[in-house]
């Protein structure tokens, strides 16, 4: 058995079309921050010595990177967030934040496409390694330094939600297949002009219902959102250069977001690390439950701020 532990966004999503591409048979299990350890531990106690586990884009707890120590099992991670570097110590874990040149972030994807290139069970094609490259870029922001260039980043993560996992996860590996990555429709780029034009009433929306408050010691804005996480997280913090972040609190999946620009603060490690989640230094998440959301909500209505 193939076993696929892997993120719940598109560089996770990006991990599991290698997977499908890579392996004839694998189980596929999307998880996130407060779902990993439960999850990876609840398949360690059936896993065989015949299984091959792989966990990317997501690490674990020492506890449970302690228990994978204790079995004789075939158990290879693929990290790429700061918060993570503490599970270097374990010979079967990969944890990387930059590329081979050290000048470029790495992702979850990349990592584990060197793995399956280096271990041949993939072969590299021009449309595989845009694929990569465009998933990477994305997830690390890369995409907003490249201009014109990065915009198939944008797009492609933003089809990605509109079309659902697994409806997309066939359309990216029919792509690759064929021997071109990205290729776009008329239904694609249609959508991709709709979603432009929600965004711009969507921010608009959020930027008028934002709250200030502090926040582990610093001055943040705080809003309720459930779309267009990332962009929408960028765009305030940019104009909002007095927050040094943004929170986007997503009630319905029980999820926060951290988003900022400012290179002075790591949301993985100062901010998401704190409440459970993790994440880079300008992008993180947590996840959290009804009493954590229900004291939240009333420490906003006795700031002073609001």
């Amino acid at each position: 058995m193939i076993k696929l532990f892997t993120h719940t966004d598109l560089d996770g999503f990006g991990c599991a079309v290698l997977a499908k591409l890579a392996f004839e048979n694998v189980d596929i299990e999307y998880v996130d921050y407060d779902e990993v350890n439960a999850a990876v531990s609840a398949y360690l106690s059936v896993a065989t010595k015949e299984d091959i586990i792989y966990i990317t884009d997501i690490s674990i707890s020492e506890a449970v990177a302690e228990e994978i120590e204790k079995r004789d099992l075939k158990v290879f991670l693929m990290d790429h967030h700061p918060t993570a570097v503490g599970l270097r110590k374990h010979d079967w874990c990969t944890v990387k934040i930059y590329g081979h040149d050290e000048t470029i972030k790495t992702s979850g994807t990349e990592l584990f496409y060197k793995r399956l290139i280096t271990t041949d069970l993939l072969k590299p094609t021009d449309a595989l390694t845009s694929f990569v490259s465009i998933v990477r870029d994305w997830d690390t922001w890369r995409w907003k330094e490249l201009g014109e260039a990065g915009l198939d980043s944008k797009n492609i993560n933003e089809l990605f939600y509109t079309y659902g996992v697994e409806d997309f996860l066939s359309r990216c590996m029919m792509q690759i297949q064929s021997g071109k990555f990205p290729k776009y429709s008329d239904m694609d780029r249609k959508l991709l002009e709709i979603k432009q034009k929600e965004f711009e009433a969507y921010f608009a929306e959020k930027d008028k219902s934002m709250i200030h408050m502090d926040l582990l010691g610093h001055p943040c804005g705080v809003v309720f959102a459930e779309r267009f996480i990332s962009e929408l997280g960028n765009k305030l913090s940019s104009l909002h250069p007095e927050c040094d972040f943004i929170v986007m609190i997503d009630a319905t999946d029980q999820t926060i977001s951290y988003r900022t620009v400012k290179d002075n603060i790591d949301l993985g490690k100062e901010i998401a690390a704190k409440v459970g989640g993790g994440g880079h230094p300008m992008a993180a998440g947590s996840s959290f439950s009804h009493d954590i959301v229900v004291e939240f909500i009333k420490k906003i209505f006795r700031s002073e701020n609001v």
